[in-house]
């Protein structure tokens, strides 16, 4: 059958739309940069490769890596080129999405809201990195709700499925983290520096955090069962997208959710139906999800 391809599909193949399939990985990536951007678009950015605890009072010897961290900053030109593609396709996502009617109702205290969250739980897990003490405490409280001992996960900015780490962590460990930011000595140090009391999510914050972190699960289980395979097939992958888009669909209409998670929806489901239609035109896909096509392996 190989043998015979060339003879069987047009002479321009290799670039045509009907033989042509998207990266579904690349799909899913600008997918979910597309909902959480709702959320981090006002974060405060930081230096990820910064080795330096200066912002933070209540420092204590040297900066300690997060053992758990299995996460490694990219460098040099990996790193320039990182965010290089990330602000493309973060000029992409807003060209398609910021017409949309959820979008467009978000107020100004929504994005407020979610801005406040995510930066606080950035600059969570970059202060727990380089400060011992907080370290202990939060181990010690860990260990009186017998919870495992953990510390908050660092986001990276080039890396938008870091934040589905961010934010199960943050879940996990919400009671011990809330009762070590409520310590007095937390709540003192100088006029210039961040304070770590000043870090602790309110109780909004907390629910919105809490209501997105199983839509980052939806798509960071997508996103490991297509990269399990090197090579993923479309009769796999194409009812994957379609439960994802699915479920976001139900979530756009769900008004018991947040605005802010509603908006993200929508966008996630734009970027999705973008790329994902045109697929339809595909002869990979027609044949993949054939009925007679897969009756011959069966």
């Amino acid at each position: 059958m190989l043998a015979h391809l060339p003879d069987l599909l047009p002479s321009d193949s290799l670039v045509n739309s009907t033989t042509q399939v998207r990266c579904f990985g690349h799909v899913l990536n600008i997918g979910g940069k597309a909902f959480i951007s709702v959320f981090i678009e006002g974060v405060d950015q930081e230096d990820d490769n910064e080795g330096s605890n200066d912002k933070y009072d209540n420092e204590a010897g040297d900066p300690l890596s997060d053992l758990e961290d299995d996460q490694e900053d990219a460098v040099g030109n990996e790193a320039a080129e990182a965010r290089d593609r990330d602000e493309e396709e973060r000029r992409e996502i807003e060209l398609l999405t910021n017409d949309l009617e959820e979008v467009k109702n978000l107020t100004k205290k929504d994005l407020e809201v979610a801005a406040s969250a995510f930066t606080k739980l950035k600059k969570l897990g970059h202060s727990f990195r380089y400060q011992e003490e907080p370290r202990r405490d939060l181990k010690k409280e860990c260990m009186k709700n017998k919870i495992k001992a953990r510390t908050p996960k660092r986001a990276v900015d080039t890396r938008w499925n870091t934040w589905s780490d961010v934010v199960d962590r943050a879940v996990e460990i919400r009671t011990p983290l809330t009762q070590v930011l409520s310590s007095a000595k937390y709540a003192q140090g100088r006029k210039e520096k961040t304070k770590l009391a000043e870090l602790r999510p309110d109780d909004d914050e907390w629910d919105l955090i809490e209501e997105i972190k199983p839509v980052l699960e939806w798509f960071k289980r997508a996103t490991l069962r297509i990269s399990a395979s090197s090579r993923p097939l479309l009769c796999e992958v194409i009812p994957l997208i379609d439960t994802l888009t699915d479920n976001l669909l139900e979530l756009r209409k769900d008004w018991t959710k947040s605005p802010q998670t509603r908006a993200g929806a929508a966008k996630a489901i734009a970027v999705l139906n973008k790329y994902y239609s045109k697929t339809d035109d595909t002869i990979m896909y027609k044949m993949s999800m054939s009925t007679c096509f897969l009756v011959l392996f069966l």
